[in-house]
């Protein structure tokens, strides 16, 4: 009896297990250094040739950080980035400034993270925060991992829901969101869970095909995802969390998150007993922004939430998010999320296929 899911799996399966031009250079230097292709000298200075087109800074050594990846490798208009990971890429640490999701479909790879090694496997959902050095080694044909890149200042207004809910992802996302933590990686180990395997596989034939509404389509297949993740892998977490992790800075967050459109700075300093000297030095070392800032991100999510769900015109959303003025909101929006709100309401507008 055909099975519509299953199709669909290997349609999207045969695409991912394709050699791309980088993934086939990659592999054969790979086998040339480590003997498992004897080739003549000729061979060998071709191999040479094409693996120098691709990586001109490959003599690095390898624990120097050799490359910051950056939201400008993103479209404008694109506040999710879904890639296949490369096969027999060489080692190479790097940090980046948006949300990292990997997910392994298939093979095993080791993961090295602030000098420590994860040994990665089937069904392994992992996610990773900003600037935190780290890089995958997977040497097999048959390894296939997707990497989900996300805007750091649209993490929230995408997930938006899940976030309000206690739960150790949205508190892990919490704590990352502002600043740096003491657990840089969560691993979810799903196993030959096939609904997860499924949407991710969607998600990521959505971000290669580019259809109308592609990237409303991946939020709402990721949201699954983690949903999913929640509801039946709780219980099968690792984290790298160190027992020092100070959960009062979560306190004080969430506090804000939940007041910020009447919340002042005095309300939270006799909220946790703290003098205003000491609270704003502990909230700037420990989330990277100013309480002021931490207050102006979350107007502007609860701006883009009200643009996408409700009728409401961009002077009612000024007013009722405590801005100023309709044109100083503007700019802060177009400053923060790269378009002016009109523009992304005229995105939003279409219902979804």
């Amino acid at each position: 009896m055909e099975n519509p899911v299953l199709d669909i799996m290997q349609a999207i399966e045969v695409k991912l297990m394709e050699f791309n031009p980088l993934e086939i250079v990659c592999r054969d230097m790979y086998r040339m250094e480590h003997g498992l292709d004897h080739c003549s000298p000729s061979e060998q200075r071709r191999r040479a040739e094409k693996y120098r087109e691709f990586f001109s800074a490959a003599s690095r050594p390898a624990d120097e950080i050799s490359h910051v990846l950056t939201e400008d490798m993103f479209h404008m208009e694109s506040n999710i980035v879904v890639i296949k990971h490369c096969r027999f890429l060489p080692p190479r640490p790097h940090i980046h400034s948006f949300f990292e999701l990997f997910y392994i479909a298939r093979g095993e790879c080791i993961h090295t993270c602030r000098s420590h090694d994860y040994h990665l496997k089937k069904g392994d959902f992992c996610f990773w925060e900003f600037n935190s050095p780290h890089e995958i080694r997977s040497y097999s044909d048959d390894f296939i991992g997707i990497n989900i890149l996300i805007r750091q200042n649209s993490f929230d207004s995408i997930f938006f829901e899940l976030l309000s809910e206690q739960s150790i992802l949205s508190n892990y996302f919490k704590s990352i969101l502002y600043g740096n933590t003491d657990h840089p990686m969560i691993i979810f180990r799903t196993g030959e869970n096939i609904m997860i395997r499924y949407y991710m596989y969607l998600i990521y034939d959505e971000f290669l095909e580019k259809k109308q509404y592609h990237q409303n389509m991946i939020s709402n297949y990721l949201n699954t995802v983690l949903i999913n993740l929640l509801r039946h892998h709780i219980s099968d977490v690792i984290t790298s969390q160190k027992p020092s992790c100070d959960q009062r800075l979560l306190g004080i967050l969430e506090y804000i998150q939940k007041n910020y459109n009447t919340v002042t700075f005095s309300d939270v300093c006799r909220h946790f007993n703290y003098s205003s000297s000491y609270l704003s030095r502990l909230i700037k070392k420990s989330f990277g922004l100013s309480f002021s800032q931490i207050i102006q991100h979350k107007r502007m999510e609860k701006a883009r939430w009200l643009l996408k769900e409700t009728d409401m015109t961009v002077s009612e959303i000024a007013a009722e998010i405590n801005c100023s003025d309709a044109s100083h909101f503007c700019r802060i929006f177009a400053r923060e999320y790269h378009m002016p709100p009109v523009k992304f309401r005229e995105m939003q507008s279409e219902p979804l296929p």
